[in-house]
């Protein structure tokens, strides 16, 4: 199930704050019994939730307009509050109504003869008790006061006039309460027109100045009762009925719930959307998943219908229709406005009036037909041209980074050629390395054998020496001896030391000869080794620079594959942009042609039935066979519910256009949603050289999650167009909410909210507050 914001009970609040200022009333002062009558369809409830939140006590609201019971809601200070059947709309209820009043009940329908009081004071499960009207009227029920609810609408008709009489005979202390709704878009009174509040007030004052005389007007205050406005006036003209201690206690009663009630009716909106918070910050992205359903999208959709409505009744409330109103009653009362004195009661004057009845509906027909035609066919084209401006966005987008990813192939493909250039060069040095070192090799090796040569030619030369040495030495002992005395040498002696003396000679010689041969060809040897020294250095640098040429070839190589990486990863992220742009557009598509489809069959019904009604309704006004004076009060019944399906119309076209609105304002959540998915999703690719898609994961929204809503529900309390300034907010929000610090990991739902909601005052500003308190005043 995905999660849903829901708001917080506004009669609720109302009725913790009666029990708690009750609970500091020291003593019992006495029972205050307020009764609120009126028809079907009036506003009692919704009074009743103003005054004392009576939804927080029964189940359902309008009970009693479809059950005979009179629901009692009572605390024990001795307040008690009855909420009574409808009257003249309903004829199965409304003696059940008189007898709760004593009053006269209608000869015309069943007597009623018991009563059920449904008492809603210690549980939403009534205690019933049924009483004879005898027993009934011993109880201590008299009214100290009497808010008789009127929509002026509906018309203050034959019957109202009747009930009021009847009403009057028994009771004084009445507050004429007019029920005035705001049209929040037009900043008009909805429903009832100018001349409909002049004669519903003009005929009140008639019967109610037929019993008090002229001298005494009616007290008639008119109430918004779906925001609150006039309630104030209303506490005045209570407490001055009531009087003394009991108008005190009243007016405090009242007084308190209403200033309590805005401070803590935005407490509970703010933790609301904490919980909201917190579960988007512990969600994820759901991957390869192109629909505007997932959980995101489905608690952003929530926040804005949730929002939507606060909004729209602190705009109502911000309206003060009260002044204009009420000046226009003290004009009626005073006299200054009258319509002409005709025999109300006469055939001729119920015609006329009917007839003027049907003029409207004639007038209503044109009248909605603008309306659709200005609200609903102009909300469609605004709704159009949003769509086709996010088609054009989306094409632009798509088409400025489908070039951004061109021009990034076209850089890939200029890297490759200079890539492939470097390594062209790299290979011809390497293979040049490569010859040069073989041959250089050749030498190398040919240069050993040339040493090994000398070294060898070295060893035998001086094994020569040695052998030369040894002989001289020998020779030389010999000679010696001879010239000391020590030998007489013999003449073979003589020639054989001749002999080896000249090979001495002979040998040294050779032995010098050698040397010197030795000497140059180690010489020579010694400069073959330098030349191959300088040939071994400048190999050594070509090797540096191939491994320089290698180094720069990975650098580039690696450097491509980043790009072959960006250039996937965009294609990926430009890839899923269009499945989601799609999903967005089909998905506003839908939803924008089903409401199209409703909207043009209920303008054919509209059309058709209020033609039909039209029709009907002026050949039963013509048709001689007909008594008039037997069937006026059809006439009217036809006439006045006619009327009233007029009024339904205009609220469906207003609901038409609300719907086509809230499918715009989705479409460009959804835009946002899209935005948040893609940033908290991360890719993978394969590394290889194109750099292929091969998976993906989430990160959990977190704080980026919060700031999304947070940022949305700015924009929508403060009126601003979701788009408009939307990175910029969302941004400021972001900084805003890092600055709370570290969320829990991992950022399940209910660490979050325990953590957000330890610092719930950082998260909402003035500005967002106030609007909140507006909608609950």
């Amino acid at each position: 199930m995905y999660f849903q914001l829901k708001s917080p009970s506004d009669s609720g609040i109302r009725a913790k704050f009666i029990i708690e200022k009750l609970s500091n009333f020291p003593t019992r002062i006495g029972y205050i019994n307020i009764f609120v009558t009126g028809r079907t369809g009036a506003g009692k409830t919704t009074l009743g939730n103003q005054l004392i939140g009576v939804s927080n006590f029964m189940p359902s609201s309008g009970r009693q307009d479809c059950t005979d019971e009179v629901n009692l809601i009572e605390f024990s200070i001795g307040l008690r509050y009855f909420d009574l059947p409808g009257v003249c709309s309903d004829d199965r209820l409304e003696n059940y109504n008189r007898a709760a009043l004593d009053i006269e009940q209608d000869e015309d329908l069943i007597t009623v003869e018991n009563l059920t009081v449904a008492d809603y004071s210690k549980s939403q499960n009534p205690q019933r008790q049924s009483y004879r009207l005898a027993d009934f009227r011993n109880l201590q029920y008299k009214p100290d006061l009497i808010f008789y609810l009127i929509a002026p609408d509906k018309q203050f008709g034959r019957g109202d006039r009747k009930y009021l009489r009847d009403l009057l005979k028994r009771h004084h202390q009445v507050i004429y309460v007019l029920n005035m709704f705001v049209n929040k878009q037009s900043e008009k009174i909805f429903a009832a027109t100018e001349a409909n509040l002049i004669d519903a007030v003009t005929k009140i004052m008639e019967v109610h100045t037929s019993f008090f005389g002229t001298n005494s007007q009616p007290t008639i205050v008119p109430v918004n009762c779906w925001t609150g406005e006039g309630i104030s006036e209303l506490l005045i003209q209570s407490q001055n009925i009531l009087g003394g201690e009991k108008g005190r206690l009243f007016e405090e009663l009242i007084a308190y719930q209403q200033q309590k009630t805005p401070d803590e009716y935005n407490r509970q909106v703010n933790r609301e959307l904490v919980r909201a918070f917190a579960y988007t910050a512990s969600q994820k992205a759901t991957t390869g998943i192109y629909s505007c359903d997932q959980p995101l999208h489905k608690v952003c959709h929530s926040l804005w219908d949730f929002l939507a409505n606060l909004q729209s009744k602190s705009e109502q409330t911000s309206y003060s229709f009260g002044k204009d109103v009420s000046n226009l009653v003290n004009k009626v009362l005073s006299g200054a406005i009258r319509p002409p004195q005709q025999g109300t009661n006469s055939t001729e004057d119920k015609i006329s009036s009917i007839s003027r009845r049907l003029a409207y509906i004639d007038d209503s027909i044109e009248f909605l037909n603008d309306e659709i035609s200005t609200r609903i066919f102009a909300t469609q084209e605004q709704a159009s041209e949003l769509r086709d401006r996010q088609i054009e966005s989306f094409k632009t987008d798509i088409q400025s980074r489908g070039e951004a990813i061109n021009n990034l192939e076209h850089q890939i493909s200029s890297r490759i050629d200079t890539f492939n250039s470097l390594l062209a060069s790299r290979d011809s040095l390497a293979a040049e390395i490569d010859s040069r070192i073989d041959s250089h090799n050749v030498r190398v090796d040919r240069l050993n054998s040339i040493q090994i040569d000398l070294i060898q030619r070295r060893e035998k030369l001086n094994s020569r020496v040695e052998r030369w040495d040894s002989r001289l030495e020998s020779y030389n002992y010999t000679v010696n001896r001879i010239n000391a005395g020590y030998a007489r040498p013999s003449r073979d002696t003589i020639e054989s030391l001749e002999e080896e003396s000249d090979w001495l000679d002979e040998e040294k010689s050779k032995i010098k000869s050698k040397q010197r041969s030795l000497e140059r060809d180690f010489d020579d040897y010694h400069d073959r080794v330098r030349v191959m020294e300088t040939e071994e250095e400048t190999l050594q640098r070509m090797i540096q620079q191939r491994t320089e040429k290698s180094q720069t070839l990975s650098s580039e190589a690696n450097s491509i594959q980043q790009m072959l990486r960006q250039r996937s990863e965009k294609q990926k992220y430009l890839d899923e942009d269009v499945k989601f742009a799609t999903e967005i557009l089909e998905s506003f598509e839908e939803e924008f042609n089903l409401i199209g489809e409703r909207v043009n069959e209920r303008i054919r019904e509209i059309n058709s039935d209020l033609e039909i009604i039209k029709l009907r309704l002026s050949i039963y006004q013509q048709d001689e066979t007909n008594s008039i004076e037997e069937e006026i009060t059809t006439f009217q019944e036809e006439v006045n519910k006619c009327v009233d399906r007029m009024h339904e119309f205009e609220q469906e076209i207003k609901n038409f256009q609300t719907a086509i609105e809230a499918c715009e304002a989705k479409m460009l959540i959804n835009k946002l949603v899209m935005r948040l998915i893609r940033q908290c999703t991360k890719y993978y690719f394969d590394e290889t050289g194109d750099c292929e898609f091969k998976d993906s994961i989430a990160d959990y929204f977190g704080k980026n999650g919060v700031a999304l809503l947070l940022s949305l529900a700015h924009s929508i309390v403060s009126g601003k167009d979701i788009e408009s300034g939307d990175r910029a907010l969302y941004n400021s929000i972001l900084a805003r909410i890092n600055k709370l610090g570290m969320f829990p990991e991992p950022p399940t739902e209910n660490n979050v909210k325990q953590f957000l909601e330890l610092k719930i005052d950082s998260l909402f500003d003035e500005s967002f507050n106030q609007v909140i308190r507006q909608a609950a005043l």
